[in-house]
């Protein structure tokens, strides 16, 4: 009885996580431009994002490091606070798919000539090639080997960039992606 609890619990979690990205997808692209901006600082919502127990979860589970590093001087910026700190998650949580036992994660804030950008890496690591073109693609959404839903997490990760006229990069070459 006790297996069967266990695995009813585990698929009723998969579900549950999957309906919550169904919503996160359907309320993006539904919104548009009903953001609620506000001047925020990106040094402060990155360590807001990082404190909640679901990266904590996250990264004890897969058994990773972050290293946040701020820029001191960071110009405030004109977001939607929440769906940026929801793009902080999203990005850490599909991101650790490509890290193993003991990676460090470096989430940096950079002050640009015309820009706030954040920069999120992992040491050592490099996306694969085909996966590459794949991270922020609307087509490969609903893929069923993506049993994390990170291919979802991509997405939100680039609507909500698009949804603040910023642009999101990734590159094989600087081993991370470039948020501006």
């Amino acid at each position: 009885k006790k297996e069967f609890i266990e695995i009813i619990s585990n698929e009723t979690s998969k579900l549950i996580n999957l309906l919550e990205g169904l919503l996160d997808f359907s309320r993006v692209e539904r919104e548009g431009d009903l953001l609620k901006k506000k001047v925020i600082n990106l040094n402060n919502v990155v360590k807001d994002s990082i404190a909640t127990k679901t990266v904590k979860d996250l990264l004890a589970e897969k058994k990773l490091s972050i290293l946040p590093v701020y820029h001191d001087l960071l110009s405030d910026i004109i977001a939607d606070r929440t769906r940026i700190f929801q793009l902080i998650i999203n990005i850490i949580g599909a991101s650790t798919r490509y890290a193993v036992k003991g990676d460090l994660i470096e989430l940096k804030t950079v002050e640009a000539e015309s820009s706030v950008e954040l920069e999120f890496f992992i040491k050592g690591r490099q996306i694969p090639d085909n996966e590459l073109s794949l991270m922020f693609d609307i087509n490969a959404l609903w893929s069923w080997s993506d049993m994390n839903h990170d291919n979802l997490k991509f997405y939100l990760a680039k609507k909500t960039i698009e949804l603040h006229k910023g642009t999101i990069s990734s590159c094989n070459t600087s081993e991370g992606i470039t948020i501006k």
